[in-house]
């Protein structure tokens, strides 16, 4: 009986998780924010101020990568280098 409620909790928490990840999108879509750019974002309005190396580190991207996505952030007036 509990293996059954665990499932259904899964299948549950699961289908939530789907329908946060379609309406993030669409959300960030409607403001012209990718993934990646609303991740950066994300590390920086958590663990500001942190170096390009601990934000590559944390977010796993390639150092040539990051340097784009934040160039790109800062032209755009949604973040500052410090």
């Amino acid at each position: 009986m509990k293996l059954g409620y665990i499932d259904n909790l899964e299948m549950f928490l699961r289908e939530i998780n789907h329908i946060l990840n379609l309406y993030t999108r669409s959300y960030l879509n409607e403001k012209n924010i990718t993934m990646a750019r609303f991740w950066v974002m994300n590390k920086l309005s958590a663990d500001n101020p942190i170096t390009m190396k601990e934000l590559q580190r944390r977010l796993l991207l390639a150092p040539g990568t990051l340097t784009g996505l934040v160039d790109n952030l800062v032209s755009d007036g949604l973040v500052e280098r410090m």
